[in-house]
Formats: C-alpha cells, sequence, structure tokens
C-alpha cells in the first residue's frame, strides 16, 4: 500500500518501501504482474474521486516503470469507494 495525501496523487519518499519491494522482486520474478489500485475516502463527489483513484494509480505506475519494471506488467485500476 502506498498512501497519499488528502486530494493528491503525489507520494512522498517515506512511501517508497512497498514500491522499493516489487522493484528488487522485479528480477526474481519476471513473470509477475501487478496491478496498481487507486481510490480515496468518501470525500468529495464521485467524479472527482474518479478522478483522483487514477491518478494516484498512474502515479504509484509510474513509479514502479522509473524503477525498473517493464510496463507492460504494469496495470492500473480505479478501485470504487467502499463506503459510499
Amino acid at each position: 500500500m502506498v498512501s497519499t495525501r488528502c486530494e493528491q496523487s503525489d507520494h512522498k519518499a517515506r512511501e517508497h518501501g512497498n514500491t522499493e519491494w516489487h522493484r528488487e522482486n522485479n528480477d526474481r520474478q519476471p513473470e509477475v504482474k501487478f496491478e496498481v489500485g487507486g481510490h480515496t475516502d468518501s470525500d468529495g463527489d464521485d467524479a472527482s474521486n474518479l478522478k483522483l483513484s487514477q491518478a494516484r494509480a498512474d502515479a504509484v505506475r509510474t513509479q514502479l516503470i522509473t524503477m525498473g519494471i517493464d510496463a507492460s506488467r504494469l496495470t492500473t485500476k480505479v478501485m470504487e469507494n467502499q463506503n459510499q
């Protein structure tokens, strides 16, 4: 899990622990594919939350690519808010 700040899509260096784990395991299991799910809390309207969820997932995917994981192994998914 990578956390973001409220109403933001970027993640900070302190949250790179989980993305670092994926990078380290990249070479050990090259057949593994990853799905990055983005979600928000129930604050805000649905359209804004969907956009923010996608931006969050895309930010983590981009970080994993810059860390050396091939883009073809990564997909993103917007997760529905379970609290609505």
